[in-house]
């Protein structure tokens, strides 16, 4: 994930939370949309959750180091 993503993505976050302190009870109008941002918020969080699996399916595996097998290196 680049940081202007990440920025955006605070910055959202950010201004849905001033939403939600300023709107929390109001009526219910104003209660579907701080759903519909939390589940916009959630579903941003799945994405990078999956781009984030994705690149370390992507990176090399590192080998692995041969501990307490002396016979390794006959």
């Amino acid at each position: 994930m680049d940081e202007q993503t990440y920025q955006t993505m605070r910055e959202m976050m950010e201004a849905h939370e001033a939403e939600k302190q300023k709107w929390y009870k109001k009526d219910k109008e104003k209660q579907k949309q701080i759903n519909a941002l939390e589940g916009k918020i959630n579903g941003y969080k799945r994405t990078i959750r999956q781009q984030k699996d994705e690149l370390r399916k992507l990176k090399p595996k590192k080998k692995k180091q041969y501990k307490n097998q002396p016979n390794h290196r006959r």
